[in-house]
């Protein structure tokens, strides 16, 4: 069975695991649900942040000569893990109990020796290719000191080192599981290393570009996280089995679809309507029209009738009725766009009307004049979309 069945086989489970442990149960829509959120990507957020503040990585220089201080800042970073790492058994039981162990048992040569390691790790490019290397050196380092080289303390490490937070915390036992199930054989269990933890950083990678086309583009963290679900709660019940569900009628899931790409379409057009006003004011200001900058009015929100969605002005002081029609696509897609009976006809009767056309408003925005497209002679074709039906007035009610 291909990956994108094993991944649609995961997936299913995933849908149906969030679901059912949400106290409201409400489905999966996007990597926005109030409970995924809560419960698996928040607080990783939340320790990313804690956990760098406590490095004071910018006063590493100056405890260099300080054996232990260095150390010490990493052990308060570790603290802030959350169940990140293991933190239940004691100082020397811990995920990070090499540091716990310098720290309290080691001399000071070991402290200053230690502290030049991780120094050595946080130091310098993140990017795998230069911060691969280090991971292994690290990983040798706590071997060959028998400081205990667990996989979650180092990919803690990794998670908090990276400035693009590129890299995700980790536990051996699940995300083997992961790897194994999408055909990866690369070992983590025991040893670690960069090449085991790059497998993993693979996979994540793998399954947002699978996620990708439903869900739009995902943090690493994210995806980590959807990882950890389909693990820990689908996977133990995999039998070696692939079985790709048939599309379920769910009601409820296709009602708040529809209710969030309504929300996501009048989103987009509301954000282009007001990347249109404040780049007219501005032109408007920039040249010296402040007054006419000031009557420039976003008409869409009035709630009144008036067939266009902003009204602006030439410099020399001509109304423009500019209809907005927004898209996140790039201009090179060259999508067309919908206008309702009524926009057309009062594009036909009214000379001041064009329409403007705003591409990628989540990215680059750019605004295209297009004129007046219903008038206009050339470059431009339609064709009716949809006919409003009403009763005549003696149509079933008895009336003659």
């Amino acid at each position: 069975m291909g990956p994108e069945n094993l991944f649609a086989h995961a997936h299913h489970g995933f849908l149906d695991d969030v679901e059912a442990r949400d106290p409201e149960h409400r489905p999966f829509e996007d990597f926005d649900h109030p409970f995924f959120q809560a419960d698996e990507v928040e607080y990783k957020d939340a320790v990313y942040v804690s956990a760098r503040r406590a490095l004071q990585r910018d006063r590493w220089d100056e405890w260099r000569d300080e054996p232990g201080r260095i150390t010490g800042a990493v052990v308060r970073a570790t603290m802030e893990s959350e169940n990140l790492l293991e933190m239940r058994y004691g100082d020397k039981g811990n995920s990070g109990r090499a540091l716990y162990m310098t720290q309290k048992e080691g001399t000071e040569a070991e402290r200053a020796a230690l502290d030049a390691e991780l120094v050595h790790l946080f130091d310098g490019p993140t990017h795998p290719d230069a911060f691969g290397p280090r991971f292994d050196r690290f990983a040798d380092y706590l071997r060959d000191h028998r400081l205990g080289c667990p996989w979650d303390f180092l990919a803690f490490l990794a998670f908090i080192a990276d400035d693009e937070q590129r890299y995700v915390p980790i536990k051996s036992g699940p995300f083997q599981a992961a790897l194994r199930y999408y055909g990866d054989e690369t070992p983590l269990m025991g040893r670690v290393t960069w090449e085991g933890y790059e497998a993993v950083l693979r996979l994540v990678d793998i399954v947002g570009r699978w996620l990708e086309p439903r869900y739009g583009p995902l943090r690493p963290i994210e995806i980590q996280s959807y990882l950890w679900i389909v693990a820990r709660c689908v996977l133990p019940r995999f039998d070696g089995r692939v079985s790709v569900p048939k599309k379920r009628k769910e009601w409820a899931t296709e009602l708040a679809r529809r209710e969030a790409e309504a929300r996501r379409r009048e989103r987009t057009g509301l954000k282009g309507e007001r990347f249109c006003y404040e780049r007219e004011r501005r032109r408007l200001t920039e040249a010296d029209r402040g007054t006419l900058a000031g009557d420039v009015e976003l008409v869409s929100i009035t709630g009144t009738a008036s067939g266009y969605d902003l009204l602006t002005f030439e410099t020399d002081g001509t109304e423009r009725h500019v209809e907005i029609k927004t898209t996140t696509e790039r201009r090179d897609s060259g999508y067309g766009f919908w206008l309702s009976e009524s926009e057309r006809r009062h594009a036909e009767r009214d000379p001041a009307w064009r329409l403007w056309r705003v591409w990628d408003i989540d990215g680059d925005p750019e605004v295209e004049d297009l004129g007046n497209v219903v008038t206009s002679s050339s470059g431009w074709s339609s064709e009716p979309a949809s006919w409003r039906y009403a009763p005549t007035r003696d149509a079933g009610n008895g009336e003659s």
